[in-house]
């Protein structure tokens, strides 16, 4: 993947996110390293469910970090989405 890539999938991501209210609602930081393009969101299954139908994706099987954070890592074409779930937050 060259930079003209990335920047194609950022651009792309932006416009998903303004074109979807409830993406849009989440608390979210889209993060463009290396040429990469991954979404860091703050939320539950509900919030990785939603993410996984806007961009035709798949959830892997979740996990809890060190830091007690549970994560809901979601993979499409074009990005990566991992939402977090603070262990202190309520579970949905």
């Amino acid at each position: 993947m060259d930079a003209d890539d990335g920047n194609t999938n950022l651009t792309w991501v932006h416009d998903l996110i303004a074109r979807n209210p409830s993406l849009a609602a989440m608390r979210y930081r889209v993060v463009f390293r290396s040429g990469l393009v991954s979404v860091e969101v703050i939320g539950a299954y509900r919030e990785a469910s939603t993410w996984r139908a806007a961009i035709n994706g798949m959830i892997r099987p979740s996990w809890t970090d060190v830091r007690g954070l549970r994560h809901h890592l979601v993979i499409g074409s074009r990005v990566a989405v991992d939402v977090v779930h603070p262990a202190d937050s309520p579970r949905r």
